[in-house]
């Protein structure tokens, strides 16, 4: 099954970590106060896929470029696991464990970045129910 997320190449310090992924959208967005980061003038969001036998993989190599100076994060995911992706750390989470995706916010909030940075809420849904 495949995973898909949404990737900012502002937060990429090389963006040829994107070479071979599957470009499913593209679209390009000037930066408002909700985005927290006054630092760049727009955000270019790359919707992409990722074949479920490529995760641990990219997942990893993502995690290799993502701008250390600030607090970004990428979240793969499909219908049973994401992936969170800081700079140089990357959680595999069962989407509906909640010790999981509590372990992933609290890292996070530890980094600086906020929960709705990292779909946190969404989290909290699915394993609320």
């Amino acid at each position: 099954m495949a995973y898909t997320a949404h990737i900012v190449e502002e937060s990429l310090t090389d963006i040829h970590a994107l070479v071979g992924l599957h470009i499913l959208s593209h679209k390009v967005e000037l930066t408002e106060e909700r985005h927290n980061t006054p630092w760049i003038p727009q955000w270019t969001i790359r919707e992409v896929e990722i074949p479920d036998e490529k995760a641990d993989i990219v997942a990893e190599r993502i995690s290799l470029v993502l701008d250390e100076k600030f607090p970004w994060c990428v979240v793969f995911k499909n219908s049973t696991h994401r992936y969170v992706i800081f700079p140089r750390k990357v959680f595999s989470v069962d989407r509906f464990s909640k010790l999981q995706c509590e372990n992933v916010e609290g890292y996070g909030q530890s980094v600086g970045v906020s929960c709705e940075d990292c779909d946190f809420p969404s989290f909290k849904k699915e394993w609320e129910r």
